[in-house]
């Protein structure tokens, strides 16, 4: 059995650096310093020209400049790799997720007259003035919003995410009203699906750490149910189910969601997974303590190393019909699953969808 499918759809990571400390990222310990074990490094145009051909880019539909740990915009190559792509295919659309706060008003400028008319920015802004750098730390409201309206007034489309909490929540309706002065195309409203921990367990308050190891404040979940995300009371509901959230993990139905989509996730290291949401399991504070980072370091020796699925080593096709994405595939079908691959696109919990409910972005299944 083979892991076949059409990609038509690329995430991809263009570097592992960021501006921001965002405290459930997993690039940083809850807000505080950048974690010890990850490498920061960026794609370049050389790295894009060599490893993604002309022939797989005229095939690709979407292209989602994200990523796990970084923020493509700190990238210094994204615009000519942007370029590079549309000379190649211009008929493809881009997307890039930012949390908006660095580079000049000019740089933004130049970003939205190279973008074609149905590309976009998703800026994640996470409240107003007074609450946005409560979650995205590091991160000035103003720089935000003069960049983004830079963005807009050259032309751009972009689009305003907001991640629902506790202390955001009264400030949804102002966002709306103020993404729409600023011609923002729409407002993405997140529901959160970040509050627990490394064994599933459900937090009520999540810690927020300072650069000296001390806590200086908890992240809360809105108290308003219209902003909470389902999946919080189907995790309840299963526990009471199974006894214990493993025995779902190893009995649920998995379909792959990016399979579905046609997608793939494709690092700034190289590596290329079916979805972030697995290459997340590689670094981290709580990610390196779980079963999933072990589990998955075995799986992938056991199909001849993590080169096997790096571009650096290994061609796009020879890794999409390789070994790993064979034995994930297999690995459903058992109990030597990942419980990531069951949390996220099991039967009855489905993370990835809810989380992004209200998203206009969001790709239909073909």
């Amino acid at each position: 059995m083979t892991f076949e499918y059409k990609v038509d759809n690329i995430e991809w990571e263009i570097t592992t650096a960021c501006n921001a400390a965002c405290p459930m990222c997993p690039r940083n310990y809850y807000g505080s310093d950048t974690w010890k074990n990850l490498p920061i490094v960026q794609i370049d145009l050389d790295w894009a020209m060599k490893h993604l051909s002309k022939d797989f880019i005229q095939s690709i539909k979407k292209i989602d400049f994200c990523g796990t740990y970084g923020d493509p915009i700190m990238n210094n190559y994204l615009v000519p790799i942007i370029q590079y792509i549309k000379t190649l295919n211009n008929n493809l659309e881009i997307i890039i997720k930012t949390n908006g706060g660095i580079r000049s008003a000019d740089w933004w400028e130049a970003l939205a007259k190279i973008l074609g008319p149905k590309d976009s920015v998703v800026f994640g802004i996470d409240g107003l003035e007074d609450t946005n750098h409560i979650y995205r730390r590091n991160v000035p409201f103003d720089k935000v919003i003069a960049n983004a309206k830079a963005f807009i007034n050259a032309g751009g489309r972009a689009y305003w995410s907001y991640i629902v909490f506790k202390h955001n929540q009264h400030e949804v309706n102002a966002a709306i009203e103020k993404s729409k002065d600023l011609g923002f195309q729409d407002i993405i409203i997140k529901k959160t699906w970040r509050f627990l921990d490394k064994n599933h367990e459900f937090q009520e308050k999540y810690p927020v750490y300072g650069p000296d190891g001390s806590i200086e404040y908890h992240l809360e979940l809105p108290t308003n149910n219209h902003y909470l995300n389902e999946n919080y009371q189907k995790i309840h509901f299963i526990k009471n189910k199974f006894q214990k959230i493993s025995q779902y993990f190893k009995s649920t139905t998995i379909t792959c969601h990016h399979k579905l989509i046609k997608k793939i996730f494709i690092s700034a290291e190289g590596l290329v997974f079916p979805c972030g949401w697995l290459h997340d399991r590689l670094y981290g504070f709580e990610a390196e303590q779980h079963g999933d980072h072990f589990r998955l370091h075995q799986m992938l020796e056991s199909c001849g190393g993590i080169r096997s699925i790096n571009l650096n080593y290994t061609e796009i096709d020879n890794i999409l019909h390789g070994d790993f994405f064979r034995v994930l595939q297999e690995s459903w079908e058992n109990s030597n699953r990942l419980d990531r691959c069951s949390m996220l696109c099991g039967e009855e919990i489905n993370g990835i969808g809810i989380q992004n409910e209200w998203n206009p972005l969001r790709t239909p299944i073909n």
